[in-house]
């Protein structure tokens, strides 16, 4: 466990960022490896798959929830000193990933009526439904990821869960092209090949987690004999938890109303899109590195009363996630037409996913400051700044003004890039009023 409320701010910063950007580098790969390999396939099986994508970023939003909950309580039980509080929390946090894997597995009996009501044409739903039933049948299993890596992240420990993840990646990196192409007598299965090969390495990860925290006890040292129940601790997870998954949600369900839009312009906008979406995912990996070392930091200070050094840290945070995603921005802007190459060879989705990038990477910065302070609220244990402005701006704003903008004012596709530009921009600016009026002593305490 590493204290964090004393020392240089921007020191803590980098050391837990980092290993925090490189695991959310590999986490990412899982997605992009698929991809990769599934584009072997051609135009149809991408699109499936970016469909799919949207399903499973609004199933990891539990996932995420917990995992900010957990790091958010446990970091500031640590801050008080109260490592007693901290363990019990961590047992709680694994109770709850029990209860949300057999929540999710329920979103199998409705993922019928999800497809048809994302538009989902007849010429990629069965492909669509067979990659994302395994998907979602094995995704469950990951929950108690999601719980350990909030316990590693607020006791400060960032490689570990980067380790773990390396791990997973190899496996899938091996099993992927073996599982959907075929290899030395092993039937190819195709887009199937790629579901099987991710779900297959989530419940290794899931194994190992188990092991390091309550076999080897690698983070508190318990006796699960001992433990009880405590309501009390369930609910000051869930006070963050909650607004975090309705966070994750509302961005989730723009995603998919956003994918509805797109899928009016055809399988091409569909496949642009998916891709480019992935390379979104990229480019803000070096602000989801800052989120979990800005979350930990803030907690364990608000935990400790440090406000003013809270405070800093997410000032400190918020400039240099601008800068580096303000740079990266430049780069997609440039480079776009590469990058998207990668994985399509095809003409028009390269077309359409490069007026994507020109237009929506120049907001990366805006997306940058929003993700800094939104953890920031959340490690000082109040969500709801950042769960409000995501609804507003993800679920509200960046939809109608799609729909307004490609269908009422026509101007196609680029109607509803042009709006997840706008929405970012809103973002940022409206989290950042909120936080300099925001008072950390009036955030939820906890002893």
């Amino acid at each position: 466990m590493k204290n964090l409320t004393e020392g240089r701010i921007s020191r803590h910063l980098l050391f837990l960022a980092w290993p925090s950007i490189l695991l959310f580098t590999l986490n990412s790969s899982f997605n992009v490896i698929d991809l990769f390999w599934v584009g072997r396939l051609g135009a149809n099986a991408v699109a499936a798959v970016s469909i799919a994508f949207v399903v499973i970023f609004l199933i990891m939003a539990f996932g995420i929830g917990l995992e900010i909950g957990t790091n958010s309580v446990i970091s500031r039980y640590l801050g008080e000193g109260n490592k007693k509080s901290a363990s019990d929390a961590m047992i709680h946090s694994l109770v709850l990933g029990i209860i949300m894997s057999g929540v999710i597995l329920l979103s199998f009996f409705i993922l019928e009526e999800l497809l048809l009501g994302l538009g989902v044409g007849p010429d990629i739903f069965d492909m669509t439904y067979d990659y994302l039933s395994i998907i979602i049948l094995g995704h469950a299993t990951y929950f108690l990821v999601y719980a350990a890596f909030g316990v590693f992240f607020g006791a400060g420990d960032t490689k570990t869960p980067l380790k773990i993840t390396a791990i997973l990646l190899g496996i899938n990196f091996i099993l992927d092209p073996i599982f959907i192409l075929g290899f030395s007598g092993f039937p190819a299965m195709g887009i199937v090949g790629a579901a099987y090969a991710t779900i297959i390495s989530r419940g290794i990860g899931m194994v190992l987690v188990i092991y390091l925290l309550l076999v080897r006890k690698t983070v508190f040292q318990f006796e699960i004999r001992s433990f009880k129940i405590q309501r009390l601790i369930f609910k000051r997870i869930l006070i963050v938890n909650i607004p975090s998954v309705i966070t994750f949600l509302a961005v989730s369900m723009g995603e998919i109303l956003l994918m509805r839009n797109v899928a009016m312009f055809g399988t091409y906008a569909i496949a642009s899109y998916g891709i480019s979406m992935r390379l979104d995912i990229f480019a803000i990996l070096p602000a989801v590195g800052l989120q979990i070392a800005t979350l930990a930091i803030v907690g364990q200070n608000v935990g400790a009363k440090k406000f003013s050094r809270a405070r800093k840290t997410a000032w400190a945070s918020s400039l240099m996630s601008i800068a580096i995603l303000g740079g990266i921005g430049l780069i997609f802007w440039v480079w776009a037409p590469y990058f998207l190459s990668i994985f399509s060879n095809n003409l028009q989705v390269i077309e359409v996913g490069t007026e994507y990038l020109q237009i929506v990477a120049l907001t990366y910065a805006f997306r940058g400051l929003t993700m800094t302070l939104g953890s920031a609220f959340q490690g000082a244990g109040d969500a709801k700044p950042p769960m409000i402005l995501s609804i507003v701006s993800s679920g509200i704003l960046a939809v109608t003004s799609a729909y307004i903008l490609s269908i009422v004012l026509n101007f196609g596709i680029l109607g509803v890039w042009y709006a997840i530009a706008g929405s970012a921009i809103f973002s940022g600016i409206t989290n950042t009023i909120w936080f300099k009026l925001f008072q950390f002593k009036t955030s939820k305490k906890v002893t």
